[in-house]
């Protein structure tokens, strides 16, 4: 969709230089275009299925941490969280806590893990990101609206131009 924006602006710009209608339609058919992709990917948002996906991802991660300890070590001290549901994980299978579950300032560990799991550290987290993106897609969806009414004004004004001139 970037690339796609980027080419419809490089076509405006050209159209506006140029001044040919033509060039223009090809502009307002690209952004056209854009703002249909936009409205299908923000009718297509489903919180559920991202948090169904980062359950599955969470907890892949979690079976793999069971049979090779250290498999949850980035994830737990990116967002400070420790196990799937909490440190209690690791202490009912009589695991020992890793290091990463502990937050540390300046080398010196804390004398208590972190208490949230990762499970409810990552849904948030990764929700939040998700509606970041889809109001993203609402502002694009805003920004194209303006390249389009622009583009409208311009193709108005060089058709006003062409009208004086076959006098």
């Amino acid at each position: 969709m970037a690339g796609a924006l980027i080419l419809a602006g490089l076509v405006g710009c050209l159209g506006a230089i140029f001044g040919s209608i033509k060039v223009m339609v090809v502009n307002l058919i690209l952004l056209l275009a854009l703002i249909a992709s936009h409205i299908w990917k923000v009718s297509h948002y489903s919180e559920t299925k991202q948090l169904d996906a980062t359950e599955v991802y969470v907890m892949d991660l979690w079976m793999k941490e069971l049979v090779h300890h250290g498999a949850m070590q980035d994830l737990q001290q990116e967002y400070e969280c420790c196990g799937d549901k909490g440190f209690s994980d690791y202490t009912s299978l009589n695991m020992k806590v890793p290091r990463s579950c502990f937050h540390t300032k300046d080398g010196i560990h804390a004398l208590y893990p972190y208490a949230e799991g990762c499970m409810a550290a990552v849904k948030r987290a990764y929700l939040q990101i998700y509606r970041y993106e889809k109001w993203v897609h609402c502002g694009l969806i805003g920004y194209e609206v303006v390249g389009i009414i622009l583009g409208i004004t311009l193709c108005c004004q060089l058709t006003n131009k062409t009208r004086r001139y076959t006098y």
